[in-house]
């Protein structure tokens, strides 16, 4: 079965629905200030008990989905924006460690771009 992104684009009938991972309000106060000093374990992708976390700074961004191989790089897998930060994140079942994966980021004027991390 497959369904409509929000962007209009094809989704996966393989797409899963990110289990909402807030970031601790102290990781966003370091980052929103410049002093934090662990990006890497709070940006890109970890291997979680439950499944794979996905975080990605797009300040700028109207949505943030991932692409990958456990959705048969459809998208459809929606990030959630983090306060004001500017990171979106977000935590999948499907992805497992090894999984190839893509940022689609859809900006305030529409425009969609596929980044790798």
């Amino acid at each position: 079965m497959e369904g409509t992104a929000a962007d209009q684009r094809p989704r996966s009938a393989f797409a899963t629905y990110a289990r909402f991972v807030p970031l601790s309000a102290g990781d966003l106060q370091l980052f929103g200030e410049g002093g934090h000093r662990r990006l890497w374990e709070l940006l890109g992708s970890h291997v979680e008990p439950d499944g794979v976390r996905f975080a990605v700074w797009a300040p700028k961004a109207r949505g943030v989905e991932v692409l990958g191989d456990w959705n048969g790089w459809a998208g459809g897998d929606s990030l959630a924006r983090q306060g004001e930060s500017g990171i979106w994140a977000g935590e999948f079942a499907g992805a497992q460690a090894g999984h190839r994966y893509r940022f689609g980021i859809r900006s305030v004027d529409g425009a969609y771009t596929v980044k790798a991390d």
